[in-house]
């Protein structure tokens, strides 16, 4: 991908980062690929740690790190290509970014070699994720409505409830779109609603 950032490094340097880069260093570049490439088949499901605790564990032995420098090179490292997903990053432009960041070209190479490796199964995956997940409740928002009745020869006003559901779906770059879905019920309609409602939950419960 073409990335239009000539006065926008593809990295900001920020300390975090910085200590990022150091613990890379310390780690072998033939456990530094092993790891990477293990980052990038959980990418596409940030639910998922790529490590269990006891692979953590065993990987602070391994790279001689404590817990938490442990936890800040995979953050660095998940973070890095999801910048370069995000800015749809050729191997040679991550590699480039990383170096202007202030990573040595030796990690900086294992990177960008991990993401020409993997960067089309990593898309893949996030397509087929985004295809097949459903859309997910994010927030309701209402108000109420009262409508005249007059002239209808009924004295008073007639509630209805307007209802905005925002509803979100995964995209493939890990990020949500958000969508609405605007409603309009009468006081038998929200009953109604709300007795279907009452039956899903019921039946939940029982799952439970």
């Amino acid at each position: 991908g073409i990335r239009a950032m000539a006065e926008e490094a593809m990295f900001r340097r920020t300390p975090r980062l910085a200590a990022g880069f150091s613990l890379l260093q310390r780690v072998p570049t033939d456990r530094l690929r092993l790891t990477l490439r293990r980052i990038l088949t959980k990418l596409h499901c940030k639910s998922e740690p790529a490590f269990s605790d006891s692979e953590n564990a065993q990987l602070c032995a391994a790279f001689d790190l404590e817990a938490t420098d442990l936890d800040l090179l995979l953050r660095i490292s998940s973070f890095i290509f999801e910048q370069a997903l995000s800015l749809n990053a050729t191997p040679k432009e991550l590699a480039e970014g990383l170096c202007e960041a202030g990573m040595h070209a030796e990690q900086a190479d294992v990177f960008s070699g991990c993401w020409s490796e993997s960067s089309a199964a990593v898309i893949a995956r996030l397509r087929e994720r985004a295809a097949l997940a459903p859309q997910q409740l994010g927030a309701i928002d209402w108000q109420l409505q009262c409508a005249s009745a007059s002239d209808a020869g009924v004295r008073g006003a007639q509630p209805r409830a307007l209802l905005q559901l925002s509803l979100e779906r995964p995209t493939p770059q890990g990020q949500n779109t958000q969508s609405f879905l605007h409603m309009q019920l009468d006081q038998t309609q929200m009953q109604e609603l709300l007795k279907q409602l009452d039956r899903i939950q019921a039946q939940m419960d029982t799952l439970m």
